[in-house]
């Protein structure tokens, strides 16, 4: 099975489109979305519009937690321009979307770790001087 994975998207829906337009020609069996989806000061709106109605497996990052937030003087920029954006369906998609899930019996989704979207695995190599 060839899966893409999308991520990070943050409202971007011209970067989007591009890379749909590419998996569409790779011939993929699936697409995925690991989140940070709408959170950023392009196209959240938008960018929720298209996700909404492609249906593809899709889970919560980092991000879905600030952008569903009840402080909205609290938050960031960027994740204050996409609450402010958003519509009441597309709050209420990202708040049923799961923190991780598994799409196949081989195939688990989340964003950062399997318990956290505020930690994340680093692979580094060499040191600083």
């Amino acid at each position: 099975m060839r899966i893409a994975a999308l991520s990070d998207i943050h409202g971007n829906l011209g970067a989007l489109d591009a890379v749909l337009a590419d998996v569409a020609r790779r011939g993929v069996d699936m697409v995925v979305n690991l989140g940070d989806i709408l959170s950023g000061p392009v196209l959240p709106r938008e960018t929720a519009e298209r996700l909404m109605a492609l249906d593809m497996p899709t889970i919560r990052g980092n991000h879905e937690r600030q952008l569903l937030s009840a402080d909205l003087d609290g938050m960031g920029a960027s994740d204050r321009f996409a609450a402010d954006a958003i519509t009441t369906a597309q709050r209420d998609w990202l708040t049923a979307l799961p923190a991780t899930l598994w799409v196949t019996g081989e195939v688990f989704l989340c964003h950062a770790t399997p318990t956290t979207t505020l930690i994340v695995f680093l692979k580094t190599s060499g040191t600083a001087n």
